[in-house]
């Protein structure tokens, strides 16, 4: 019926294997592989036929008809559609004779159909039927022993799938451990099982155990071939004992307790000869074993901040940098630790410990998977004060605050020396100062220090005011544009070096003529009998007609000087009226300016000249007064 194109319309036989029956019944179970439509095999076949010829070899069952009356029906479904034209007698005989035709040619098509069906339904049944697969056995139930029931003759295994399985030891049980006879009871968790049973020829069941334990061996590894996935090592004890052990590609090894290195996972490459090795293996192929557990340990050095020393459970943690959010980690000691503080490993006659060291100690730590030895760097600090300066010897003598005891402290040329947290030499610290120093000595009666920083303690007794003028209103008074800068420094170290208390520094930045005579007037009233007191003024200050010395406030005035001023005479009656034991006053008040902006403002010291006094005396007699420039000297301005 296909003759040569039997291989076209059946497409894809030849992929089923060169055996013909088998390859034709494959195809014919193939869901995807379907007879060729009836149009392809018989030409002129109608389309209401094809359709129902298609539709009762369709391979899917719901495709198919239910009953012949559906496949009549669609074999009539097209008639009756388009009313015909009333026939005439000739058109009669000629439809007659058409449907006739068409009948008969229905009748050979169906015909044809109906032995193509049955041609195919003979070939499927005639194929001889393949033979079914081989029953496979089923394979020895096998896993890792979890728990061992001696009463109850049971043991549980995990099978390779991480599933529990029960096995009843029925019969007679032998049991080989690696090799070598043993009983039930000889089982461990973790060993390797393999279950056998057979029945001996007198018909007596047996269950045979076949046994597989890893042996764990440490030692030296002497030999690294990544590419054979092998390492080999000299057991401890059993120097002339050399073992090759092959590593699977998925065995976990770890290195000094962990598993990753530089962010991956420890390889066989990472070892190196002469790690230490504690392996766990088991018999493999020929000669070989085969690793199930490696432990490597190899001693390095790390660096850290010491964090937290736990003796009770003898581990160290330390920080793997100064930063405060740096990583942590945590390791055990071992108990002959050896341990050295600023390259000393004997303190008060004896050995240091992992006890002795302290939190924030720089540490350089030596260990495996454990700590086997530390090398701290400990900057000490103490508090004390100072007692004596001896320059030329550039040792300081100091009362310690830890039980009033006293040291002897050597200032090297490399000692950073601070006072009130600026740099300074070593003279120009005092006996009476707090010092804070640090070193590195810890058991030297005269250690050579880092740093010395002193801070000089308030004295209560100690006063000071300080007026600065630095603007004019008057635009011909010509302004100090460093007038407020000076008074800061001065006020910085009256309160660093000179021990004024804050709260007892009295200043006036730009005053108003009668915001300095009420403001000075009533601050040195505050000041006891017992006070030393400092009166600090850098300001202009000129000579009127009447011939008496005038400081000029803001709001002074060059054509009212007498009037707009305040006279310094008053200034020095305040003074010497002041209770205060000891008064200095500063002026600094004669300044640099061409001759228009100078007229009338010679040297403090010829101002001081202007003030009142008894014939042949000076006009002090508690106030001492030092001025910035003597008689024919002015104020010098450097430039920025």
């Amino acid at each position: 019926l296909c003759g040569t194109r039997f291989e076209d319309l059946f497409p894809g036989l030849g992929s089923y294997g060169a055996n013909r029956q088998i390859a034709w019944m494959m195809w014919h179970g193939a869901a995807d592989r379907r007879l060729p439509e009836i149009g392809r095999v018989l030409e002129g076949v109608p389309d209401d036929l094809a359709k129902v010829i298609n539709r009762l070899v369709a391979k899917d069952q719901t495709i198919r008809y239910k009953s012949a009356t559906e496949a009549l029906a669609d074999l009539r479904a097209d008639a009756g559609e388009i009313e015909p034209p009333p026939p005439t007698a000739d058109a009669e005989q000629e439809a007659a004779r058409q449907a006739a035709a068409k009948k008969k040619r229905q009748r050979r098509v169906i015909a044809a159909a109906a032995l193509l069906c049955s041609l195919l339904v003979c070939v499927v049944l005639l194929l001889p039927s393949p033979e079914p697969p081989p029953v496979k056995p089923a394979e020895p139930p096998q896993g890792v022993v979890r728990q061992v029931y001696l009463l109850e003759k049971t043991i549980t295994l995990e099978t390779d799938d991480g599933k529990p399985l029960e096995v009843r030891l029925r019969g007679e049980t032998t049991v080989a451990i690696n090799d070598q006879p043993g009983l039930v009871r000889d089982l461990r968790e973790g060993d390797h099982v393999l279950v056998n049973t057979y029945r001996k020829e007198s018909g007596q069941l047996v269950t045979e155990l076949r046994v597989t334990r890893p042996e764990a061996n440490q030692g030296r590894i002497v030999l690294v071939e990544p590419g054979e996935g092998r390492f080999e090592f000299l057991i401890d004890g059993q120097p002339d004992r050399r073992l090759s052990i092959a590593v699977p590609a998925d065995l976990e090894i770890r290195l000094n307790g962990k598993t990753t290195l530089d962010g991956r996972a420890v390889a066989l490459a990472d070892l190196k000869p002469d790690d230490r090795v504690t392996v766990h293996h088991l018999a493999g192929e020929a000669e070989s074993r085969r690793a199930t557990e490696l432990a490597v340990s190899r001693v390095v050095s790390t660096e850290g901040v010491l964090r937290e020393l736990d003796a009770a459970k003898g581990t160290l943690t330390f920080a793997l940098g100064d930063e405060a959010d740096a990583a942590m980690e945590t390791l055990p000691l071992r108990p002959d630790c050896e341990v050295t503080i600023n390259d000393r490993g004997v303190l008060d006659e004896r050995r240091l410990r992992p006890a002795d060291l302290r939190p924030g100690d720089q540490l350089k730590i030596m260990h495996d998977d454990r700590i086997s030895r530390i090398d701290a760097y400990r900057v000490l600090g103490q508090k004390g004060v100072v007692s004596r300066i001896r320059l030329a010897d550039r040792q300081v003598e100091a009362t310690m605050e830890d039980g009033a005891k006293r040291m002897t402290l050597l200032v090297g040329d490399e000692t950073r020396i601070s006072l009130g947290g600026r740099t300074v030499e070593l003279g120009e610290l005092r006996p009476g100062d707090e010092i804070e120093v640090t070193h590195d000595s810890p058991d030297a009666r005269m250690p050579e220090l880092l740093t010395l920083a002193a801070t000089r303690p308030v004295d209560r007794r100690r006063w000071a005011a300080l007026v600065s003028v630095e603007n004019y209103e008057d635009a011909s008074v010509a302004p100090l544009p460093h007038a407020r800068a000076d008074a800061a420094l001065v006020r910085g170290a009256l309160g660093e070096r000179f021990q004024v208390p804050e709260d007892q520094i009295y200043s006036l930045d730009d005053p108003s003529l009668v915001q300095l005579e009420q403001g000075l007037d009533a601050f040195l009233r505050r000041v006891p009998s017992d006070a030393k007191l400092v009166v600090y003024f850098v300001g202009h200050a000129f000579v009127a007609d009447d011939g008496k010395a005038y400081l000029a406030p803001k709001n002074f005035h060059r054509g009212r000087t007498a009037s707009s001023g305040l006279a310094l005479q008053w200034l020095v009656d305040r003074l010497e009226s002041c209770r205060a034991k000891e008064k200095l006053l500063l002026l600094d008040c004669s300044h640099a300016g061409d001759d228009k902006q100078i007229a009338g403002q010679p040297s403090v010291e010829e101002m001081i000249a202007t003030l009142d006094s008894l014939p042949g005396r000076v006009p002090f007699q508690t106030v001492t007064v030092l001025t910035s420039s003597s008689k024919g000297e002015r104020g010098f301005a450097l430039s920025d």
